[in-house]
């Protein structure tokens, strides 16, 4: 009966323990429970956006009110635009509880364009870079944004196009005209914004007064015969076209020359500059732009004869047989390129091919 009794004891006494150590337990759990409960962070709802490049942003406006202590508060990067995660630990009595705000980095601002004048007014025949006329373009958070040529720019893939600026337009130094050029700049983040200047090209001043000084100086009767087209005595110079080979040899004959935006020639081109200059030098009659003269006769490579314009996206260049064209691009000025052959990047689907005659 002895022994009985002492195990039965020794029982009683384990569950006692069990028992209390269980309740210890729950009470612990109860007591962690209520203590996490307790821990309150509320974020500020309104503040969900923070722009891009804020420099040394305070996470702590972020928090509204706090039941706690928030250990360390996190970092945010401003310059990377996107949503982030930051997550604060706050400690009470010894217990971390976790509270995650999602902020979005957003870039509102667009570039700056800023040109030297809304207006040039060059003389005829003169040389004019277009670039010259931008004084700066830049992001108010990144700085300088660099210009590429449309060449270069259509041989990116599209997530490679970013932090860029560039120029379309096209001025014909040799016929007087107002001339309109866009400057679209492009910042990292893909904000844009286009600026757009007008470019005068004027009878120089000096030829003017020359020809009515001429004019005055001669008797009336000889000016009224100057004016009139039907006098026999008159001589009129008539210009008669080269052969589209004259045409293609003036086009081989600037191999080497370098590229400037808005190169008309004779020392620099443009992709545009020497298709005109090509023709226009053997007598042919241009539009504005060379990728709109003459006729379109389709647009796949085996309709090309040489001499014919062929037009892609934002370029030109004059056919010369076999897969090849001369062109004018910003990476090596005037060249010989097979590219349409051989499908070199930058080999763009053929948008048209014209033909003068």
């Amino acid at each position: 009966m002895g022994m009985k009794r002492k195990r039965y004891i020794i029982i009683i006494i384990v569950i006692v323990i069990l028992i209390s150590i269980g309740g210890y337990l729950i009470f612990d759990d109860y007591k962690k429970n209520e203590i996490l409960d307790s821990i309150v962070l509320q974020f500020d709802d309104e503040l969900n956006e923070v722009e891009y490049g804020t420099q040394d942003f305070d996470t702590k406006i972020l928090v509204k009110k706090v039941e706690g202590k928030i250990e360390k508060y996190p970092d945010l990067n401003t310059m990377e635009v996107g949503k982030k995660s930051l997550v604060f630990v706050v400690t009470k009595d010894s217990q971390k509880k976790e509270f995650t705000k999602t902020i979005e980095i957003v870039d509102t601002k667009k570039p700056e364009i800023r040109l030297k004048e809304e207006n040039p007014i060059i003389d005829i025949d003169a040389q004019y870079d277009v670039l010259s006329n931008i004084e700066s373009v830049s992001d108010p958070v990144d700085g300088v944004i660099e210009y590429i040529s449309k060449e270069e720019l259509d041989e990116l893939s599209e997530k490679k196009r970013a932090n860029y600026y560039t120029v379309s337009g096209v001025i014909d130094t040799s016929v007087v005209d107002d001339y309109e050029i866009k400057v679209l700049a492009v910042d990292k983040n893909g904000n844009s914004m286009e600026s757009v200047f007008k470019v005068s090209v004027k009878q120089r001043e000096n030829d003017t007064e020359n020809n009515n000084q001429q004019d005055a100086g001669k008797p009336e009767s000889e000016n009224q015969a100057n004016n009139n087209p039907t006098n026999e005595n008159q001589n009129i110079p008539v210009q008669t076209k080269g052969s589209i080979q004259d045409v293609i040899n003036t086009a081989l004959n600037q191999i080497g020359k370098p590229y400037v935006t808005g190169g008309r020639g004779p020392d620099s081109f443009d992709c545009d500059g020497l298709v005109l200059y090509a023709f226009v030098q053997n007598g042919y009659s241009m539009a504005s732009s060379g990728a709109y003269s003459g006729y379109s006769v389709g647009n796949t490579l085996d309709v090309a004869q040489p001499g014919d314009i062929i037009y892609t996206e934002n370029h030109v260049s004059i056919y010369l047989g076999d897969g090849k064209v001369i062109e004018a691009v910003s990476s090596a000025g005037v060249r010989i390129s097979d590219r349409y052959l051989y499908g070199e990047p930058g080999a763009w689907k053929f948008l048209d091919i014209r033909r003068v005659r």
